[in-house]
């Protein structure tokens, strides 16, 4: 390979690239490293909006609205301090559903509205759910205790 001149110092074109090549390879590496996925966060039902609003969600238990809907890494709770009905108004793909014994709502499934639960499973011991006319998958284990009725 040639050599460069530059400031009236001579470089390498070779020592150039490789120093380019491994600069590539730190950027992308540790680019890969830093990366930051979503993790995992548990959102309590609060309020009385449907599923797709940030009005019904608490990012801790008994806390403020506002917190995001959940997402495929959530696990979605009905705790006994919220026992307002809420309406599957788009779809639904979380981590797990714990609707505990207190909740007193209903859950509707709104016709087109599928709903996917993801290895943290299904528990329902407490209120009741609507099921609509479209798919409902549960990859992890689904129980369902004491009276809660599937309507």
């Amino acid at each position: 390979m040639r050599n460069a001149e530059y400031m009236g110092k001579q470089f390498s074109l070779k020592g150039l690239a490789l120093a380019a090549t491994v600069f590539a390879f730190v950027a992308v590496g540790s680019s890969l490293f830093f990366a930051q996925g979503a993790e995992a966060a548990n959102r309590y039902r609060v309020g009385t909006g449907d599923w797709n609003t940030t009005a019904s969600w608490s990012a801790t238990s008994g806390g403020a609205s506002g917190a995001s809907v959940p997402g495929s890494a959530d696990l979605a709770i009905f705790e006994a301090t919220s026992t307002a009905s809420m309406t599957l108004d788009a779809t639904v793909n979380v981590l797990g559903v714990r609707i505990d014994s207190g909740y007193t709502g209903t859950i509707t499934q709104n016709t087109g509205i599928a709903v996917t639960v993801g290895t943290t499973g299904w528990t329902q011991a407490g209120g009741s759910f609507s099921g609509g006319n479209s798919a409902i998958t549960v990859s992890g284990a689904f129980a369902l205790n004491g009276a809660a009725p599937l309507l």
